[in-house]
């Protein structure tokens, strides 16, 4: 499947908002040039206060109906401003191992600069995958893994070995 599209966002959107990190990245505590430690949250995020238009596109490739590889990717611009969205999935369809519900990997990078630098990850990676199990009776219990980095230092470099933070979840689900 191959989608493109043209899009247009009014002022203050950010695509990405609500990503997978949304709950860690509500608020963050940050230190100020003096060493002061001040509250930081997602809202104070550097919005546009002009619309924005660009284009997005997506692939997804079925690989005989076992393991299901997307991505898409976003180039969003205003007068002088570019952003760039990048995010990879791999998932194995539900019915093809007992009792897994749901096994999926994702590498996602929103609004960046650049979201192919793979080697110099930003504020804006997160990666990580969610594996869920069917428990009967319509209970499915999770494991979530994702990690996100942040500029601890504050030098506008990350150190994916020192200023990764990695999060960890057991999530319990119901159907009918």
């Amino acid at each position: 499947n191959t989608t493109v599209e043209y899009r247009y966002a009014g002022e203050n959107f950010l695509y990405g908002f609500w990503d997978r990190a949304y709950d860690f990245e509500r608020v963050a505590v940050r230190t100020a040039p003096d060493g002061s430690l001040f509250p930081y949250t997602k809202d104070e995020m550097r919005l546009m206060n002009e619309s924005m238009q660009g284009v997005y596109g997506a692939v997804d490739v079925n690989i005989l109906n076992y393991i299901i590889l997307g991505s898409y990717y976003q180039h969003m611009f205003t007068s002088g401003t570019e952003i760039k969205s990048f995010m990879a999935t791999a998932t194995v369809p539900k019915g093809k191992i007992p009792k897994l519900a749901d096994a999926t990997a994702f590498y996602q990078r929103n609004n960046d600069a650049n979201p192919f630098d793979f080697k110099h990850p930003s504020e804006n990676t997160i990666l990580g995958y969610k594996v869920g199990f069917e428990l009967g009776g319509g209970a499915t219990i999770y494991y979530v893994f994702q990690k996100t980095f942040r500029d601890y230092n504050g030098d506008g470099k990350i150190d994916p070995k020192t200023e990764s933070v990695s999060l960890t979840s057991i999530e319990t689900g119901f159907s009918l």
